[in-house]
């Protein structure tokens, strides 16, 4: 959200040509209005971040399920012994011994018709076969753990995680600039080592003040003028805020927001961010699904084909594939996020009127939306 170009804090404290530059973060507003706009910002954008949250550990804790995948291995289990999910698999090995006697007569009559020059690949398809099915019990184990390890380093979880790092790309800590005299790359170095976190978001800052009580603690007399100051209506010279009055308070005080924040960029995100996650566990139970099956009915279609061994290897080759969508289904995500952030920093830097900026916000999301699909 920062042009690295923006003047630091003069000393002496802010001038017309700082304000001038800093336009698009230090506008300050009426302390009613901006307090009621930011509660209600906030609450809405609260919302979808609990149920963002919610999303992501069920999405998180979805890959539990890839234990289904070792159903037709596990003889001891007890979905597996009250389904008599053996009688299947034994069903399939009869099916694949017949269908496998049938292509050993079609092989049979090929070596004698051409005097031994075809018909003889069935040795090294079923040894191709058995292999594949005796590994596919390590395989699938393999392939499940990479897939939620995978998932879980490019999610992340705990306090930091896509949705977090989505509030940190759209909010300005204003006291935390303020601190480091508008540097924006101390600033940039300070947010990485105390980024925003779960407690920050669901805290006080988004719908607080800079004049709430503690918010210029620790600050100089310089840096607290920022916040008491403002460029006077000819843009040629500073005035003070308005101040409160004995008896409306700071009412109709102008104010600055201790987090200038994107709540169109936040909220959009959150949103999609909902969606595709659904979308991306009903991915991943549709693949869980789909990979059991395939892992039982290789016995069969192995055996069907047990002088080649292509069938095997296809299934094989069905089951990989399947792993890897489950596991580029993040990755995915993590990118459009990482466009939203960079047409974000971009936008914001143009210093646009509210109409052209909603416009192009907007386009960002829904181009990167479907991208992502």
């Amino acid at each position: 959200m920062l042009n690295t170009l923006m003047m630091t804090l003069p000393t002496g404290g802010p001038t017309t040509g700082f304000y001038q530059d800093w336009s698009q973060y230090l506008s300050p507003m009426p302390h009613i209005f901006l307090t009621l706009v930011m509660l209600f910002m906030h609450s809405i954008a609260l919302i979808f971040y609990y149920l963002g949250s919610g999303v992501l550990d069920a999405y998180q804790n979805s890959f539990k399920l890839l234990d289904f995948l070792n159903i037709f291995f596990s003889p001891n289990n007890g979905v597996y012994q009250r389904w008599n999910l053996g009688l299947i698999i034994r069903d399939m090995i009869y099916l694949g011994f017949v269908a496998f006697g049938l292509m050993m007569i079609v092989q049979w009559i090929k070596f004698i018709i051409t005097d031994g020059r075809k018909g003889r690949e069935w040795p090294k398809g079923i040894s191709i076969t058995m292999a594949i099915i005796t590994a596919m019990p390590l395989i699938i184990s393999m392939l499940t753990t990479i897939g939620t390890s995978a998932s879980q380093d490019i999610m992340g979880n705990g306090n930091v995680s896509v949705l977090t790092k989505l509030w940190q790309g759209n909010s300005i800590n204003l006291k935390t600039l303020a601190e480091v005299n508008f540097d924006m790359d101390l600033y940039k170095k300070d947010s990485k080592t105390h980024g925003i976190d779960s407690k920050s978001i669901t805290g006080s800052d988004y719908h607080s003040v800079m004049s709430d009580q503690g918010y210029t603690d620790g600050l100089n007399d310089d840096q607290k003028k920022v916040f008491t100051k403002k460029i006077g209506g000819n843009e040629s010279k500073l005035v003070d805020t308005t101040g409160g009055t004995l008896v409306l308070g700071k009412t109709f005080a102008d104010e600055y927001p201790v987090m200038k924040t994107n709540w169109l960029g936040i909220i959009a995100g959150e949103i999609v961010f909902i969606f595709v996650v659904c979308g991306a566990i009903m991915r991943l139970f549709s693949s869980i699904y789909k990979m059991a099956f395939m892992s039982g009915s290789i016995v069969y279609f192995g055996l069907r084909d047990g002088t080649q061994g292509k069938r095997a290897q296809q299934i094989l080759s069905m089951i990989e594939g399947q792993i890897t969508g489950i596991v580029m289904m993040p990755i995915s995500l993590i990118f459009f996020f990482a466009w939203v952030e960079f047409a974000f920093n971009t936008i914001n830097a143009l210093n646009l009127t509210v109409w052209p900026f909603t416009i192009l916000s907007i386009a960002a999301l829904y181009a990167g939306g479907k991208g992502l699909l």
